[in-house]
């Protein structure tokens, strides 16, 4: 994953736009200028890298909270 985004770094410097679909939505973002974050099909949040990492609604979104803190996934991983 690092090797991908250095050379994501490296052809955005060259002024190439990258469309990078990633799971691990914070490592995408740290080479990002803009995020797009999808839930169930739908454009839940979007904005500048920095704006979606730091807005409180993100890591519910990203990590699905409200469904997991239901089921009990994330606490038996000490995340919530």
């Amino acid at each position: 994953m690092d090797q991908t985004l250095s050379l994501i770094r490296d052809l955005n410097g060259c002024g190439l736009t990258v469309l990078l679909v990633e799971q691990n939505a914070r490592k995408a973002l740290q080479v990002a200028k803009r995020g797009y974050l999808l839930e169930t099909e739908r454009l839940a949040m979007s904005g500048t890298a920095a704006d979606l990492l730091e807005h409180p609604d993100f890591s519910h979104l990203y990590f699905g909270r409200r469904a997991c803190r239901r089921q009990g996934a994330l606490h038996s991983h000490g995340i919530v």
